[in-house]
């Protein structure tokens, strides 16, 4: 029975059809109707320090070439040989001019030019226009603060638009101090058993799972949240600033407040000594209160900012998520407190990691469930702070206590609006469908030229 997208998501009970987690038909539909509509994070501007230099990832399954092109323009192209699909660049990383498919030969340049392609005279005798067949660039690229990202869709909303008021709390890790941010220790890159929304969900709001998942963690000198600053008078909230993103943070009291993470030592320390920087950056509030925990940016791009850490949850099918885990830092601190934050991101993150270690076991076993004949058919439960919803009027987007579901319903809600918004090509079959009941005179127009078919 085909799958009734919109079904699946009860907003007004809170229940979610835990389908979503596992059927493969549900999973081909997100990788078009989300993975080609939504901004997706690509990397950051420091892996292309120099021109030429390039690394590869994806936009939900689509592999993805990232080039510094030798005009210094940042750009982003489907890793796809035009000729046959074959792909053209086969490593993570590197400094390279032009890209060349093994396949047959073709060679592209970084800009997505095709450049050679052998045989041209005796085999295309010289007819094959080589401007047609470049490489297929990303509807749209933007930078925000040094992360790069990119859409399919050439119609989306700016990426500042997108990010909406997520960008205040993302700002207290990326604008913080002069010289923004970079990437440090390479790229961390494994397969979790999971669905990929799992992981998304469990950084967007899940701060109810810690004391439980993590227990053992809490109990071990330098794991735990060892901060220079008490948080015992600390309050904790989930804010769903919109578009289906989110983010936990700690608020610290007015009259007991100053800068630092409260969690590191270390960087608490250093960053008391930049204080008035980081006050006239964000302001007050940010600077001294608010402490950003974890959050998601929708659909598959979360953050730790206490540890530093980014992970892009790449899907691999229903069951599988590939993690593109990366360590960033403030560029000009020193190198002293880099190390720090490299420690506990290597520490904490990563299949090893003593923290990520326990999630990936409970994204795993909630997957596999998801996919079992009985337990599939037993709706999931996101009812914990519903209806208890406020507004601060210091801080952005809708909120609830840490422990909420909010950010996770909110979630929910945004993917089910785009799993039930028609696609573009979708919008063409009722254009035609309509044309052809209405114009039938016009069937070949509407076919060719749908694109400027105007009926009444």
């Amino acid at each position: 029975m085909p799958c009734d997208f919109g079904a699946m998501v009860d907003e007004d009970r809170a229940l979610i059809d835990r389908r979503i987690f596992s059927d493969p038909e549900v999973y081909a539909a997100e990788m078009e109707r989300i993975f080609r509509r939504c901004w997706l994070l690509l990397g950051h501007e420091s892996e292309l320090v120099n021109n030429n230099d390039f690394f590869t990832t994806w936009m939900g399954e689509d592999p993805i070439i990232v080039a510094r092109s030798a005009d210094g323009k940042i750009r982003a192209f489907l890793n796809l040989c035009r000729h046959r699909g074959g792909t053209v660049c086969r490593v993570d990383r590197g400094n390279a001019r032009s890209f060349l498919c093994p396949y047959h030969g073709w060679s592209f340049a970084n800009d997505g030019s095709l450049k050679g392609v052998p045989a041209l005279d005796v085999g295309y005798h010289n007819k094959l226009e080589l401007s047609e067949w470049g490489l297929i660039e990303v509807a749209q690229l933007a930078v925000y603060k040094g992360l790069i990202f990119a859409t399919w869709d050439k119609q989306a909303v700016s990426l500042v638009e997108y990010l909406g008021d997520m960008a205040w709390y993302l700002d207290c890790l990326l604008d913080r101090l002069d010289g923004g941010t970079e990437l440090v220790t390479g790229t961390r890159r494994w397969i979790v058993p999971c669905n990929w929304k799992h992981a998304a969900e469990n950084f967007i709001g899940d701060t109810y799972h810690g004391a439980f998942t993590h227990g053992s963690v809490y109990k071990v000198p330098g794991l735990g949240m060892d901060g220079t600053r008490p948080m015992d008078r600390t309050e904790g909230y989930q804010a769903s600033p919109g578009n289906g993103h989110g983010v936990g943070l700690w608020l610290a009291p007015e009259d007991d407040c100053g800068p630092g993470y409260g969690h590191l030592a270390g960087v608490d320390t250093y960053l008391a000594t930049v204080a008035d920087e980081v006050r006239r950056r964000l302001g007050d509030v940010r600077a001294d209160r608010v402490r950003p925990v974890h959050g998601t940016v929708f659909p598959n791009f979360s953050i730790e900012f206490p540890f530093a850490s980014i992970h892009i949850w790449h899907p691999r099918g229903p069951n599988r998520t590939e993690v593109r885990d990366l360590t960033i830092v403030d560029k000009n601190v020193p190198q002293a407190v880099k190390d720090i934050l490299r420690h506990h991101c290597m520490l904490r993150q990563g299949p090893a990691g003593t923290w990520e270690q326990d999630d990936m076991d409970n994204w795993a076993q909630v997957t596999g469930s998801a996919s079992q004949t009985t337990s599939r058919k037993v709706m999931a439960n996101y009812q914990m702070g519903r209806g208890f919803e406020f507004r601060k009027d210091f801080l952005p987007g809708l909120l609830d206590n840490k422990l909420s579901d909010i950010n996770q319903r909110a979630m929910y809600a945004r993917w089910r609006e785009l799993m039930i918004e028609p696609t573009e090509d979708e919008r063409k079959l009722v254009k035609r469908a309509h044309v052809m009941d209405v114009h039938p005179e016009r069937v070949e127009l509407a076919v060719l030229e749908d694109e400027t078919v105007e009926v009444d």
